[in-house]
């Protein structure tokens, strides 16, 4: 399942549906709700992967020892084992929101020169039961636009485990201001769910999609992005699923009322999964229990069977693994970075 952290919405009385304030991609994150990511807090058999690969400093029962190998994102992930490194002057092109009440931050971080497999998904919680973040403190204050150094584990999970990817922050200084790569050019079939588009992922992506095969909603409620924590209607739900005109596909049922919708049970490779990591700042959403106590409707950006996406389209196309099964998703950092139409005010 999609792992998250499950906590509530700060003054409106419901959980993980956003905030009333956009959460900034450059400059700080002022989402009041603590929607970041809790990957890594209990990462598990993840089993190295051998390969030619630069000397990574392996990790151990008692973590790192404060011994780390100098390397690139790319030369890391391409290398494929998992071991303890330092990342020197990578650019944070991406975080997510974080609260007073936050205990946990993703960092998304880049290579400067760009590039294929130069981008990498950093997680840091201090409440992790395998991998506690002492360094919490100093990664909720990085903005994206910085150039950073990172120590930390790096993960690489066998492909029993999906192949998922992530690295466990130890320690990150902000340098300078950094200048971001530019976003990798896509075409849509990129970014379906199954394309696994490795040397893609974690970075930020744009595309162009025509209005004649505009994507149109699909389900409302994709296994993969179901919480496996909340019991309340409201914080369920992590993405959504959109489906090309062009492809062959039955779109599950929309929100009847507050009532969430079955996901489907089987799925088109043509979908395009959308997660709200960046929710507060990219405010669409499917949780159809998320009703405001202010104002008793829907929270801004609830979708309907009706909403259409088109246009230039762009976000961090993040990996995901449930099992054995991995997937793609595309987390815009914004409304206007994928403009869907017909969602409640």
């Amino acid at each position: 399942m999609h792992r998250r952290l499950l906590v509530a919405c700060l003054g409106l009385g419901f959980i993980g549906c956003g905030g009333d304030n956009a959460s900034q991609v450059i400059g700080n994150p002022v989402n009041v709700f603590d929607l970041s990511m809790a990957r890594g807090t209990d990462v598990g058999d993840m089993t190295v992967v051998t390969g030619d690969s630069p000397d990574l400093a392996m990790s151990n029962a008692k973590g790192c020892n404060g011994v780390y190998s100098q390397t690139t994102i790319a030369q890391m992930r391409q290398a494929a084992m998992t071991g303890c490194v330092e990342l020197d002057n990578v650019v944070s092109i991406a975080t997510s929101p974080v609260s007073a009440t936050s205990t946990s931050i993703r960092i998304v971080v880049q290579d400067a020169a760009g590039g294929d497999y130069s981008a990498i998904n950093v997680s840091c919680s201090s409440k992790s039961t395998s991998h506690p973040c002492t360094a919490f403190s100093v990664a909720k204050n990085i903005l994206a636009g910085r150039s950073v150094t990172v120590q930390g584990t790096y993960f690489k999970g066998s492909a029993s485990k999906g192949g998922y990817e992530l690295l466990d922050l130890d320690s990150i200084t902000d340098n300078a201001s950094g200048t971001a790569p530019a976003p990798q050019m896509v075409a849509l079939a990129d970014i379906e769910r199954s394309a696994n588009k490795t040397a893609y992922w974690f970075q930020k992506v744009t595309l162009s999609i025509a209005s004649t095969d505009a994507l149109k909603m699909y389900d409302f409620s994709p296994a993969e992005f179901k919480s496996s924590t909340s019991t309340t209607a409201c914080g369920s739900y992590y993405g959504f699923g959109m489906l090309p005109k062009s492809a062959t596909g039955t779109a599950g049922a929309a929100c009847s009322g507050t009532t969430q919708p079955a996901a489907l049970t089987t799925v088109n490779a043509n979908e395009v999964l959308f997660g709200t990591d960046f929710h507060g700042g990219f405010t669409a959403n499917s949780e159809c229990g998320c009703i405001s106590t202010k104002t008793m409707k829907p929270f801004p950006g609830l979708l309907s069977a009706a909403s259409t996406l088109s246009g230039t389209v762009s976000g961090i196309l993040f990996y995901d693994a449930s099992a054995a099964t991995g997937y793609q998703y595309l987390s815009p950092l914004t409304t206007a970075d994928a403009p869907i139409t017909n969602t409640s005010m």
